[in-house]
């Protein structure tokens, strides 16, 4: 398919600029129901949702039957997670010479909150104690070995391995107090991290590594990445405020744990609003596949209605010829959760004080000095290049092309026409313009992107370009009975890299077209290596109970291809220390594994 170039360039200036001169109006007779979902249909959809991807997929739960001759039986502890290790046991020895399809990793996902909060709070408690013996080692022995090393292998990394498990549960755990615990801790564990590099003492002993090698009491370490680690961490203590005054510490963590708080529940509200929108049928014109709405009768009329968290709702931005209707549901969309509004308010007004405590004049200086782009006046100076260059282009052509569009339907509707695209407008009218320009549709796209086949080809090309082998794995240990996971190795030599979790479909309380770390890879104290693992968030649409596939679109094709990047990313990271896990690299490099695949695919 052939889309025209600007079309392929500016998607996201288009909204930028259509901002500059739209502003968002205010709907005060908006119908928002409570949405309560019907327990016997979603246990239906769950049903055929297992049987279509447990069965159908053939090639991504195949095994080959040469390494079906020997079962790994792994067992369970009581443990949040059971890390198989790269350490030379029996067992890893069988692992690593044929493709396995058991669990390796088994959680427990019938924790209680007090259970989890329990678990969180021991393993703070225990590596206060580890800290407390580094800071105790004398300044002439403070070397690479003997601060860097405990502080990754005794703290850092196994806190994170325990506690990393644990804070992801906010973003998919199907029970609302887990996820609310999850967010609980998620905020007390920033505020310990914080307090170890806010630690004075040990950052005076990170301060005597570089200068006991410079007086020659110990050697440099000859590994760069040994070597990087203890500049990463000198910049990790300024960054976090080391410096300022011991009368200003307890207030920013204090700053620091609500900012936390703040933004676990802005967060969690647009994900949990669960809230829906009603049509009268006369207002849903040129919207296909009505039965995905809900409809019920009120006062002896049809009326229609969808949660705001529906992937079909969208649909009435792109095909709903009345532009009352598509301008209710844009503005539906954008008033959820009125509360956030003071929380963001809050939420600015901490990161600033934030800011300033650390010595900056705002929280973008404070978040740029260390990044490409060095300042905010860098950072501006770039934005208004680029809409200098492409406003023209978008008001020349596709703006021209679109309000022609859009006059010649007001005439026919004999309705009054205000020369702009608005918010609501721009995906409705570009989707005529590709019809008129022989761009297939979105409908028409998507019948050649179902479900199994999308898994399939994607696996298939990880497989090839990585030299990878996906195994599905039996009955994992998962949180939904949705969820996929796979087993990835290393085609050549068998090694087991990581585990890939799919969460492919929507539900209530689930964040989407994400990917969030389960465990990483790391070395641990007695030498052995972790085994990654990874979840990738997608809200699809469940199959329908007709029992019609699971069909992508555009956007969700490139969603599940940019999240598995981040994915192979994760688990693919062959490093040594915990500081150089999943998202923590170079902030600019944090994309590109998942942009190159993009590209690629």
């Amino acid at each position: 398919m052939q889309f025209k170039s600007i079309q392929i360039i500016l998607p996201l200036v288009i909204y930028a600029l259509l901002a500059l001169s739209s502003p968002i109006h205010y709907d005060d007779n908006l119908n928002i129901d409570e949405y309560i979902p019907n327990e016997k249909e979603t246990n239906e959809k769950l049903l055929v949702v297992r049987n279509e991807i447990s069965e159908e997929v053939k090639i991504l739960s195949s095994v080959e039957d040469s390494d079906k001759e020997e079962e790994i039986i792994i067992e369970g502890n009581d443990e949040l997670m059971n890390n198989d290790s790269d350490s030379e046991s029996e067992e890893e020895s069988k692992c690593n010479d044929k493709f396995s399809d058991v669990d390796y990793l088994s959680y427990n996902w019938n924790r209680t909150p007090e259970e989890l909060k329990s678990i969180a709070e021991e393993e703070f408690e225990d590596k206060k104690k580890i800290i407390a013996q580094i800071e105790n080692i004398p300044d002439e022995e403070c070397s690479f070995e003997s601060i860097i090393v405990p502080l990754e292998q005794k703290v850092i990394g196994p806190i994170y391995e325990k506690i990393d498990t644990i804070n992801s549960l906010q973003y998919y755990h199907p029970d609302e107090s887990i996820r609310e615990m999850s967010s609980i801790i998620n905020s007390n564990f920033t505020v310990y991290e914080n307090s170890i590099y806010l630690n004075k003492n040990i950052y005076h002993k990170v301060l005597m590594i570089k200068e006991n090698i410079k007086n020659g009491l110990f050697a440099e370490p000859e590994a760069v990445e040994d070597k990087r680690l203890i500049d990463v961490y000198e910049l990790k203590f300024r960054e976090r405020g080391i410096d300022i005054p011991d009368e200003k510490a307890e207030e920013y963590l204090n700053i620091v744990s609500e900012i936390n708080l703040i933004v676990s529940k802005i967060i969690e509200c647009a994900y949990t609003e669960n809230a829906i929108i009603s049509f009268k049928k006369e207002e849903l014109e040129g919207i296909p596949n009505l039965e995905n709405f809900e409809k019920t009768e009120e006062n002896g009329e049809e009326i229609y209605k969808i949660g705001l968290d529906h992937p079909n709702y969208g649909d009435i931005y792109v095909y709903s010829k009345n532009e009352n209707t598509r301008k209710k549901a844009y503005n539906a969309m954008y008033q959820i959760c009125p509360s956030n509004i003071d929380l963001m308010k809050n939420y600015a007004n901490l990161k600033l004080k934030k800011a300033k405590i650390l010595g900056y004049s705002s929280n973008a200086s404070y978040v740029l000095e260390n990044r490409l782009a060095k300042s905010p006046e860098n950072v501006m100076e770039f934005l208004q290049s680029l809409k200098e260059k492409t406003k023209s282009i978008y008001d020349n052509n596709i703006k021209k092309e679109l309000l022609e569009i859009k006059k010649k339907e007001k005439d026919e509707l004999k309705e009054p026409f205000d020369n702009k695209i608005n918010f609501w407008d721009y995906n409705y009218y570009l989707r005529i313009l590709n019809e008129i320009n022989s761009v297939a549709q979105e409908s028409e796209f998507m019948e050649y992107f179902p479900l199994n086949e999308v898994l399939e080809g994607i696996i298939n090309h990880f497989e090839t370009v990585f030299s990878f082998k996906f195994v599905k794995v039996k009955n994992p240990s998962v949180w939904n009975p949705e969820v996929l996971a796979f087993n990835v190795y290393d085609k050549s030599t068998k090694k087991l890299i990581g585990v890939i979790y799919l969460d492919l479909f929507t539900r209530p309380g689930k964040y989407i077209n994400a990917t969030s770390t389960f465990t990483f890879r790391y070395e641990r104290e007695d030498g052995s290596y972790s085994i990654p693992a990874t979840i990738v968030l997608l809200g699809l649409n469940p199959p329908q109970l007709s029992n019609k596939p699971t069909l992508f679109s555009a956007y969700d094709l490139k969603a599940i291809i940019h999240e598995f990047g981040h994915a192979i990313h994760f688990i693919s990271a062959n490093v040594k220390w915990t500081t150089y896990k999943s998202y923590d690299v170079e902030f600019e490099f944090m994309e590109v594994t998942s942009q190159f695949v993009n590209i690629y695919i």
